[in-house]
C-alpha cells in the first residue's frame, strides 16, 4: 500500500517565503509613496478654502491681500491649524495682482518634511478673475513624484 504525502516539503515552504519576501520588498516602498501622496492630498484640501479666500479679496478689492493684513494672517493661521501636515504657512504678495502661498510640510515622511509646497494666485485686472498655478516653477521643493497631477510640469 502506498503512503500519501501529507503537508509541504521544506523546499516548497522556502519558495513561498522567498516569494513573499520579494513581494514585500517591492510593495513597501510603493505603499510609502502612496501614503505621502494621500497626506499631501489632505494638504490640498486645507489649501482650497484659503485659495478661495484670497481670490475673493482680489475680486472684491481689485488687489491681492496686503502683507501683514487681516486676510493674510487669518489664512496663514487657518492653514497651520487646518492640517497636521503643515508646520508653517506664508503668503507673499509679489504685486497687487500676484500672491504666493508657501506651505512648509511636516509629519509626512522624512524625505518630504521641511519641503515647501507652493501655489501662485495671479489676478487679471481686466476681468477681475484669478488664475491659480501649482507647479515646481513657483517654488515647490516637494519631489515631483509626490505631487498631484495638476502640479506636475
Amino acid at each position: 500500500m502506498k503512503k500519501v504525502q501529507q503537508g509541504f516539503t521544506l523546499i516548497e515552504l522556502m519558495i513561498v517565503v522567498a516569494i513573499i519576501g520579494i513581494l514585500a520588498a517591492v510593495a513597501l516602498p510603493a505603499y510609502q509613496d502612496y501614503t505621502i501622496r494621500a497626506r499631501l492630498s489632505e494638504v490640498l484640501v486645507a489649501l482650497s478654502s484659503s485659495k478661495v479666500q484670497v481670490a475673493e479679496v482680489y475680486e472684491s478689492t481689485g488687489a491681492m491681500p496686503a502683507a501683514g493684513g487681516a486676510t493674510e494672517t487669518s489664512v496663514e493661521t487657518a492653514l497651520v491649524a487646518g492640517s497636521t501636515y503643515i508646520s508653517a504657512a506664508a503668503i507673499t504678495r509679489n504685486s497687487a495682482d500676484q500672491v504666493d502661498i508657501d506651505l512648509t510640510m511636516a509629519n509626512l515622511n522624512t524625505t518630504v518634511n521641511g519641503d515647501t509646497f507652493s501655489y501662485r494666485i495671479t489676478g487679471n485686472p481686466a476681468t477681475g478673475g484669478v488664475t491659480i498655478i501649482c507647479n515646481d516653477t513657483v517654488g515647490t521643493t516637494v519631489d515631483p513624484q509626490y505631487l498631484p497631477a495638476e502640479c506636475k510640469t
